[in-house]
């Protein structure tokens, strides 16, 4: 932080967070505790999205060093206009590169730096590696090298298939399911209070409550006499 150039007070105040969080554990209903942290803080602490955006800059430092290192590395072919390796959103990450021996072995090193530095490891059960199929014939060993899990397109993230071209209406369908039956809930939520103010239920009878304009009300009554 001191490097970003953040104010030392404030890097004080972050580090006291950090370093001196207490948890309770709940049994039978009563909070028992408290014990320190032996992490810090929790994925889901308000402070948490901040100090992984900040890390994942120190990744991002660290893997540009060792491409500016590296002359043989080789960005993806739709991303080296850009210099594009690497994508951040929440607690995941991407990164991009050829297909290419030299190229996977700067992400591998880089990887293995930052894990020394910062002491966080990639999460083996997520850890996936996507390859196109024209390089399939080097794909077990590029596994080898990364220690990752084969993955397979189309991967879904927010409930929408990453690919490249544009989405079709079948892959962004679930979401819209989930929208249109959130919409769905909200409607009957609104017949069902609405319902309530003009028809309201009493002790077992059900009780008339007509509201709108006099003459309406009048005209009303008498078609229900």
């Amino acid at each position: 932080m001191r490097l970003f150039g953040f104010p030392e007070v404030f890097i004080q105040w972050v580090e006291e967070c950090v370093t001196t969080p207490t948890f309770s554990v709940c049994i039978n209903g009563s909070a028992h505790g408290f014990f320190k942290g032996a992490r810090g803080l929790r994925q889901g602490d308000p402070m948490s999205p901040y100090l992984f955006m900040l890390v994942m800059e120190v990744l991002y430092m660290t893997l540009q060093q060792l491409i500016e290192q590296k002359t043989a590395f080789r960005y993806h072919w739709r991303c080296a206009e850009l210099s594009l390796f690497q994508l951040g959103f929440a607690y995941d990450l991407l990164l991009f590169c050829k297909a290419h021996g030299p190229s996977i072995v700067v992400f591998q090193g880089g990887l293995e730096l930052f894990a020394t530095l910062s002491g966080l490891h990639v999460n083996p059960a997520k850890r996936q590696l996507i390859i196109s199929k024209a390089a399939r014939y080097d794909c077990t060993q590029f596994l080898a090298t990364l220690g990752f899990q084969e993955g397979q397109l189309s991967v879904k993230y927010l409930r929408l298939s990453l690919i490249s071209s544009r989405l079709p209406l079948a892959n962004c369908r679930p979401l819209l399911d989930k929208i249109d039956s959130r919409i769905q809930g909200v409607i009957k939520e609104i017949e069902k209070r609405l319902r309530n103010f003009l028809w309201k239920g009493v002790t077992g009878r059900v009780t008339r409550k007509l509201h709108g304009p006099k003459f309406a009300i009048r005209r009303m009554k008498e078609d229900l006499e």
